[in-house]
């Protein structure tokens, strides 16, 4: 597994089939335009999750209750792609690891690692296994149906409507919204150091990055 990775994704973009990440990726060298919001809504259970007024679809996919939106409540240690409010209502807000981690509402967390495999193997179909979880079909069956750039639109069967919702860093910089979406689990590397889930182009990968980078959160119902 690597260790140290500032999250940089333009390698992301070279892969051809959905599977595990073995070497860190280069970083990019230019920012990624920033697509439109997917119109279509994932499937919903009755009753959604609420956190400071905010009502939030969710969605069943095998065992698991996930939300079907990246969240986007605003809290110290989250940001919006580019500084730009409109992008927090496109794509959910961006956090660092130690706000990501406080950030789901009461009777949800933010995911191990364990369990984004989990999800990413009953969306390829396959049988979990000890990390990394390769899975060659999740990406595209998670994946909204419109909003990727270079005709790399997913499928969205089972609702959970991955958006490519970038990544910014602590220096302020932002990346590759358009073409990459990348989500934080709770599972720690170091002290420094935490995994990460992300999704680009045409792969998924099981990662780790630094915990003071930005990246989007999912959560799970407990």
């Amino acid at each position: 597994m690597k260790k140290y990775l500032a999250l940089a994704l333009a390698a992301a973009l070279t892969h051809t089939a959905c599977e595990e990440k073995q070497t860190a990726p280069q970083q990019p060298s230019q920012q990624a335009a920033v697509p439109q919001q997917p119109t279509q809504q994932a499937a919903a259970v009755p009753e959604p999750a609420e956190k400071a007024g905010n009502s939030i679809k969710t969605v069943k996919i095998g065992e698991q209750i996930w939300m079907a939106e990246n969240l986007n409540i605003e809290t110290e240690g989250s940001v919006c792609y580019g500084n730009n409010p409109e992008n927090c209502g496109k794509y959910g807000r961006l956090y660092n690891w130690q706000a990501a981690t406080k950030a789901c509402p009461s009777g949800w967390h933010l995911p191990t690692r364990e369990e984004w495999g989990k999800l990413f193997h009953h969306a390829d179909g396959t049988t979990p296994a000890e990390p990394p979880h390769q899975s060659e079909t999740s990406c595209k069956n998670l994946k909204s149906q419109i909003g990727w750039q270079n005709n790399e639109n997913g499928t969205d069967k089972y609702g959970f409507t991955a958006l490519p919702s970038g990544y910014g860093t602590a220096k302020g910089t932002f990346a590759l919204a358009g073409t990459y979406a990348s989500w934080w689990s709770s599972t720690e590397w170091d002290t420094t150091s935490a995994h990460y889930r992300d999704t680009g182009t045409a792969d998924d990968a099981d990662d780790i990055n630094y915990k003071s980078e930005y990246l989007s959160v999912r959560c799970v119902r407990d």
